[in-house]
């Protein structure tokens, strides 16, 4: 078979030359419409292969030319396309090609086709032979409409499923750098703590292989050891824990086990805790006596920490912290409010997302971006609603309703 390739790309034309040759046929280039509109008047051309991308004229407007002139008109046309779109390959079809062959090619699959499209053309029969698995050759013998019509459905049926591959190669793509930022970023924050521990160790180790000197005003007291040990695994502890409730919350693991609780009594078990720390002025305001909602105690805890937490390292130490706890007629709505530098009007709808962190949290204090993730589904899987109001270098209210119904 003596084939007319016509590609502008001279690398291209010329790998579709040695694959074709390779195969044993013969292959003639040529690099643009008009010059292979001239090669195929000459005598011994059997078929032409085009790109449809092409400058000056492409594949579709190649294919209805060779189709106008009687010196061409019975050469069988091939068009090469990428198949973003099942239009593609009915204009070829309505241009006058005989086939097409989707880029990237691979030479078992462009020869073979190659080979049929030409039979079938010197043959005229309106019957199609076609291989299919296992080497077998089933004859189709249906009205050319049929035949066009079953292919548009399946061109439209791989362009979906194509799509649907894309966006799960998006997907995954997305996952992968997610999880490399998140590698990094627990290696950075475990690192820190570990760092601190091991200063701590050394210092504590001169002290005691020098002799003892009077404290200096401009020098403190160190902390002691055992109390920096405390504070420090603590810290790895949580980051673990945020860790886990992330992969049980993906895999559906984190349960709920709700029970008539009262809210205020939680909250103000949070806001004892929160004071033992000495850092920030934290009141409780209880408004009327909210009815109890049924939730799990633990998690709802969880939350109520969390938001605490973030209050008073988002917050100027010594500052007021107050958290407010009312009802609706629905729900019961507790408010965690501070004085602290607030969270840009940009990053408020994200801040609930998975692994954000804002700017001017990152300067300020540590953390995974889990903890208000987590908050937002153990609120979610309560059926309630969560959010914040903001105003930077003003401070925040993060609060949460949980209704007074569990969800159905």
């Amino acid at each position: 078979m003596n084939v007319l390739v016509v590609e502008d790309s001279r690398t291209q034309a010329e790998h579709l030359r040695q694959m074709l040759e390779h195969a044993g046929l013969h292959a003639i280039v040529a690099l643009d419409g008009e010059t292979a509109l001239k090669k195929a008047r000459e005598p011994g051309v059997d078929l032409v292969l085009s790109d449809i991308v092409m400058p000056k004229m492409n594949g579709y407007e190649l294919a209805r030319r060779l189709r106008a002139d009687p010196a061409t008109q019975h050469l069988p046309v091939v068009l090469m396309t990428s198949l973003s779109e099942p239009q593609d390959v009915v204009r070829a079809l309505a241009a006058g090609a005989d086939n097409f062959v989707n880029k990237p090619y691979l030479s078992r699959e462009l020869v073979p086709r190659l080979e049929r499209t030409l039979a079938a053309k010197r043959s005229g029969s309106s019957s199609l032979q076609v291989p299919v698995r296992g080497g077998e050759m089933l004859t189709v013998d249906q009205p050319t409409p049929t035949v066009l019509a079953v292919l548009l459905s399946a061109l439209e049926d791989a362009a979906t499923r194509n799509a649907e591959l894309e966006e799960s190669r998006r997907q995954l793509a997305e996952v992968t750098r997610e999880r490399e930022n998140l590698l990094s970023i627990v290696a950075h924050e475990l690192r820190s703590p570990l760092n601190v521990l091991a200063m701590r160790a050394a210092l504590d180790g001169r002290e005691r292989t020098t002799p003892a000197r009077a404290p200096s005003p401009s020098r403190p007291p160190s902390e002691p050891l055992p109390q920096v040990v405390t504070k420090q695994v603590s810290r790895m502890v949580a980051l673990l824990d945020d860790l886990l409730d992330t992969a049980r919350l993906e895999t559906g693991n984190l349960k709920m086990d709700p029970c008539p609780s009262d809210l205020v009594a939680l909250t103000h078990e949070a806001v004892n805790a929160a004071k033992l720390l000495g850092t920030h002025e934290v009141t409780l305001d209880a408004q009327g006596t909210p009815p109890e909602v049924p939730a799990d105690p633990q998690r709802i805890g969880q939350v109520l920490t969390n938001f605490l937490t973030n209050a008073m390292k988002y917050s100027p130490a010594g500052s007021a912290v107050r958290v407010m706890v009312g009802s609706t007629e629905a729900a019961v709505r507790v408010e965690v409010i501070d004085h602290g530098i607030g969270v840009p009007a940009a990053d408020r709808e994200h801040v609930f997302d998975r692994y954000f962190r804002s700017e001017s949290g990152r300067k300020t204090g540590q953390g995974l971006g889990l903890g208000l993730a987590i908050c937002r589904q153990i609120v979610d899987q309560h059926g309630g609603r969560i959010g914040l109001t903001s105003e930077e270098g003003k401070g925040s209210t993060f609060w949460f309703e949980i209704p007074l119904r569990a969800p159905a």
